[in-house]
């Protein structure tokens, strides 16, 4: 009987969505926060940005969020909107 090796899958370097190729291009985001100890809510704000490499830009967004963590038992129990 001959051993035979098991192998690992190969995995692509770069995700690809659907027929429109390989997605590249550059991108950027900043976060912050500020923690409020005497009510241990913590607001914060993002901002991220995605410039695709795709011809007319197709794929590319700019996207802002702000929410609202409030911290039960510090980082255990916490939840987040």
């Amino acid at each position: 009987m001959k051993a035979v090796a098991a192998s690992e899958p190969k995995l692509p370097t770069r995700l690809r969505f659907g027929e429109s190729g390989w997605a590249s291009g550059r991108g950027r985001f900043t976060q912050a926060g500020y923690y409020f100890p005497e009510f241990r809510p913590q607001s914060w704000a993002l901002y991220e940005e995605w410039d695709s490499d795709a011809a007319g830009g197709l794929g590319s967004y700019n996207s802002g969020r702000v929410g609202l963590t409030y911290f039960a038992r510090g980082q255990f129990e916490r939840t987040r909107i």
